[in-house]
């Protein structure tokens, strides 16, 4: 899912939302690399080995959370800037 914030259109928008499907991929092979682990958006971005902005790979998990691909989780762990950070995992039907 491609959030259009900035007013794209035409080939622009075409590539953006391309841009994020490749991403929700990318970070939901994340999740099933790691089956039955609990992940933080900080892991997940550090397991891509990507500089992509943490905010993207936020997107992707909340993209991939309301398609039902993972689950939010009660675990919290602490990111890079000492604040908590919630973990989610692969759902149990993708387990």
């Amino acid at each position: 899912m491609h959030y259009n914030t900035t007013n794209e259109y035409g080939d622009n928008i075409i590539k953006a939302r391309n841009d994020a499907l490749k991403q929700d991929q990318r970070v939901l092979a994340v999740f099933q690399a790691f089956s039955g682990r609990e992940l933080s958006p900080w892991i997940v971005r550090a397991k891509m080995e990507t500089n992509a902005p943490i905010t993207s790979i936020r997107r992707a998990i909340n993209t991939l959370s309301k398609d039902g691909k993972i689950k939010k989780t009660k675990t919290k762990l602490m990111g890079p800037f000492g604040k908590p950070s919630y973990c989610w995992k692969l759902s149990d039907e993708q387990s």
